[in-house]
């Protein structure tokens, strides 16, 4: 992330033409049931994007669309046992 931000730096005189933009998606669930060992589930999920276009000739352009995928949950019987997991799912870079 940061060398994608340093090479946006380094061309700034071309970047006249050119648009960054962040974006992204954040979501959360949970569930209660009762009848099961842990009976609290609680959850989320995170996935940041940034887009870069720059404007060439004739109306023609350049774009770069980088994403990753972060989620993690929590099985909980509160005040007794509790199970966590995360994970940070590989990005995705579309040219």
């Amino acid at each position: 992330m940061k060398r994608i931000i340093i090479i946006l730096l380094m061309f700034s005189p071309s970047l006249l033409k050119s648009q960054v933009s962040w974006g992204g998606q954040v979501s959360a669930f949970g569930n209660y049931s009762p009848d099961n060992q842990y009976y609290l589930f609680v959850g989320g999920r995170y996935i940041p994007e940034i887009n870069y276009t720059h404007s060439l000739d004739s109306g023609k352009s350049f774009d770069v669309l980088a994403s990753v995928d972060i989620s993690g949950s929590i099985l909980s019987n509160p005040f007794q046992d509790n199970q966590i997991d995360g994970n940070l799912v590989d990005g995705t870079l579309k040219m």
